[in-house]
């Protein structure tokens, strides 16, 4: 199982990297289907995309990108839905 921090210190200093605008939060090892999770936020899908392209490259390992918003923002927009016809 390849920690996230041993990888990005593996990484080629490349252009790409060195620009990938995305912050770790935490690396996490649970049970279940995944052994490892490692949370970063991202300011938009494609970092987070080239993110687990290099995790998965260098990592050796299968990567999954899970999108996700905090529970305050997730009612903010349950609140702004528009208005559905009747069923």
């Amino acid at each position: 199982m390849a920690n996230v921090n041993h990888i990005l210190r593996r990484l080629p200093r490349s252009r790409t990297w060195r620009y990938l605008d995305v912050k770790w939060l935490g690396s996490y090892v649970t049970l279940g289907p995944y052994n490892c999770f490692d949370i970063f936020e991202a300011n938009n899908i494609e970092a987070a995309m080239q993110v687990s392209v290099l995790v998965g490259a260098y990592g050796h390992g299968e990567t999954s990108v899970h999108p996700a918003v905090d529970w305050g923002q997730f009612k903010h927009l349950v609140r702004n839905l528009p208005e559905l016809p009747p069923v």
